[in-house]
């Protein structure tokens, strides 16, 4: 047997094997793509701006004192939040202030 001949004929049986194994060719890709589902909708878009809530609303502390507040923040879609606060002067942790001196 001529090797060009023995060549074509192992790599058609090959391709041949793999059609078979792959179904009845397009329409079984077809039917395999139709049942995929589709990907789930995206989550809607955060529009409301978070709440947040200072109690007292009016803190008064003397010079280098400390004084019990509350901050909290949530919102409708990440839900409960912690707060990050900055002050011009003194500082704020653990819900309490303490005034600069």
């Amino acid at each position: 047997m001529n090797w060009t001949v023995f060549r074509n004929t192992v790599l058609a049986s090959a391709a041949g094997l793999a059609l078979a194994a792959c179904g009845n060719g397009d329409n079984d890709i077809l039917r395999f793509i139709e049942q995929i589902p589709p990907p789930p909708a995206p989550p809607p878009a955060d529009t409301a701006a978070p709440e947040v809530s200072f109690s007292p609303a009016i803190l008064a502390v003397d010079s280098g004192g400390t004084g019990s507040s509350t901050l909290t923040a949530a919102d409708d879609v990440d839900g409960e939040l912690v707060p990050d606060v900055t002050c011009d002067a003194g500082s704020f942790a653990d819900n309490t202030y303490t005034a600069p001196v």
